[in-house]
């Protein structure tokens, strides 16, 4: 990607973060309340505008952000589609510490 394009895109999406994270946190729902699963949808793009960060503002992914944003991205994500095995699968992926860096 271009610097000039890059540059633009995380403006972009440290402007979107910023709102998402301020409906965030003024969010008072706690768990089990009926606005819970809304504060969850808030956090779920919190995190995947992490990973667009993660992703775009260094020249190589830093392997630790990116496990552990998409950890939290699919733990979250098991409770909009249970059954498909996301939170397993998290696991599996907080595991490959031992997995040499290539």
């Amino acid at each position: 990607m271009q610097e000039q394009k890059k540059v633009k895109v995380l403006e972009l999406v440290k402007e979107a973060h910023a709102e998402v994270e301020k409906a965030y946190l003024q969010n008072p729902a706690t768990k089990g309340s009926t606005d819970w699963l809304q504060k969850r949808r808030l956090l779920l793009a919190d995190l995947g505008l992490h990973l667009v960060q993660a992703s775009v503002s260094e020249d190589e992914v830093n392997r630790q952000k990116l496990k552990r944003y998409l950890f939290s991205i699919l733990t979250i994500s098991e409770e909009f589609i249970p059954g498909y095995g996301l939170s397993e699968t998290a696991e599996k992926l907080a595991i490959i510490d031992s997995v040499p860096e290539k």
